[in-house]
């Protein structure tokens, strides 16, 4: 290697391939190779495309459409390589990456253990997006699910940045700083708030001896808002596409503030593309519509079915199809002895607004592919009791937004001025927070409001 930012890419000599050349990286050039000769791959049949097509071929760079990328292929592994996973593993591939895929296969990276692979080609680590290919079959909407979290972690960001809630921990996950609307910002305030109740009351009830399942995490920062309060509980786990955990691990691995909470002393921290392992807090890619897969990621955590354990899914269910969504509900209600789950998700979708914002998100690519459980309250509450919740409750945002104490309430309310309340109210109506559960420890919850003090009340 010609210096310390250099990588070297082993050569491989597939059979559809007569040449596979060693491209030389330099800190300076980060964004294409210096030196290729590359022919294009072959092409299988379903990915065949006209020449017309290809993209062009130049003696100093090369582009690989993301579209092209193909499965890894199992290449013979040394001590000084690391291979990327293959089989039912998520494959690294990039959105804009100059790579092409047959390359992408095996790096010989420095220092080749335990490190991300964002981490070893320059190119990536400078702000190219990287995003680990799922194996077929997946939904065609799933990119444009992912994209979603995008949007939430911007709102987030944009509220707290404003004094709506602390999160010391949100910048690091989020660049942005564009100023969201005041209906938006109030509109997360009492999401993030809604949650982090049912959480503390849970917390309460069990006396920390739990666990915290967060289906679809995307960048919450749940963990360390509660590692910063005396709450330390059993076994924190976080779930979300591959694309998604990839993003967030290789986040914490180079944030020293973040990569220090999570470890302790008598345990070490576990990193690979996508999970990552501590002592109580894990990071795991996997697709939730497939049960055994989502099965074997637990028991890589430890889980105990046994041990009270409350769910989060915030705006998940709503983009599952209902048969993939049932059968998950149905598996964990059957699996946890005694569990709790908290779902904020939209509901009355079949009005005009309803309507506007279906519109909105189809038109960014996203269907809402389990919109029919969000036609009101009931439907939500029927979807949990089928599927053999022992029980459930549900209320809108409104409600849950007047049973926040009336001095929070003011606080939150001089932030930003509104020219309008209608805007708020008719999103405080669409949205809703829901609670289903196996066992008892839920079953009084009960919302509240009252003259003097509104709060969650759990008798």
């Amino acid at each position: 290697m010609n210096g310390k930012n250099d990588i070297a890419i082993k050569r491989l000599k597939p059979a559809n391939l007569q040449t596979i050349p060693r491209i030389r990286w330099h800190r300076h050039h980060r964004r294409q190779p210096l030196e290729t000769n590359v022919e294009p791959p072959h092409l299988s049949t379903s990915q065949s495309i006209s020449k017309a097509q290809q993209p062009p071929i130049t003696s100093k760079s090369v582009s690989w459409a993301p579209q092209l990328v193909q499965p890894a292929q199992t290449v013979p592994a040394t001590s000084s390589t690391v291979q990327l996973p293959t089989n039912n593993s998520p494959t690294w591939s990039g959105l804009i990456n100059p790579l092409p895929p047959q390359i992408r296969r095996t790096y010989r990276p420095h220092p080749p253990k335990h490190v991300c692979v964002c981490s070893l080609v320059p190119s990536l680590a400078s702000g190219l997006v990287v995003r680990p290919q799922m194996d077929p079959p997946f939904h065609p909407c799933d990119e444009a699910v992912i994209a979603t979290n995008d949007d939430a972690s911007d709102c987030k960001r944009s509220a707290v940045r404003l004094g709506y809630w602390k999160d010391e921990y949100i910048g690091y996950f989020v660049r942005n700083q564009d100023r969201k609307a005041p209906e938006i910002n109030r509109g997360y305030f009492a999401r993030v708030k809604g949650v982090e109740m049912c959480v503390e009351k849970f917390l309460k009830k069990t006396n920390d001896k739990c666990q915290i399942i967060n289906l679809g995490c995307g960048f919450d920062t749940l963990y360390w808002r509660l590692r910063d309060t005396s709450h330390n509980v059993t076994n924190f786990l976080e779930l979300d596409f591959p694309t998604v955990t990839a993003r967030k691990c290789y986040m914490i691995k180079r944030n020293k503030t973040l990569l220090g909470r999570i470890h302790v002393e008598d345990g070490e921290v576990r990193l690979s593309p996508t999970d990552l392992h501590a002592p109580n807090y894990h990071i795991m890619g996997v697709d939730l519509r497939n049960i055994e897969e989502v099965e074997n990621k637990l028991q890589q955590a430890e889980v105990d079915f046994k041990m009270p354990t409350i769910l989060l899914a915030e705006c998940v269910l709503v983009y599952i199809e209902p048969q993939n969504s049932q059968n998950l509900l149905k598996w964990l209600a059957r699996r946890f002895e005694s569990a709790v789950l908290v779902n904020y998700e939209q509901v009355n979708m079949n009005d005009r607004f309803g309507e506007v914002m279906l519109s909105n998100l189809r038109a960014r690519g996203c269907s809402l592919a389990g919109v029919d459980a969000c036609k009101s309250l009931d439907t939500q509450i029927s979807r949990f009791l089928e599927c053999g919740w022992h029980g459930c409750r549900a209320w809108d945002m409104v409600q849950v937004y007047q049973s926040l104490l009336p001095s929070e309430r003011q606080r939150i309310e001089r932030i930003e001025m509104l020219d309008e309340t209608e805007l708020l109210t008719q999103l405080f109506q669409h949205y809703c927070l829901v609670i289903a559960w196996v066992g008892e420890l839920f079953q009084d919850i009960e919302i509240t409001v009252e003259k003097r003090m509104s709060s969650l009340n759990i008798e």
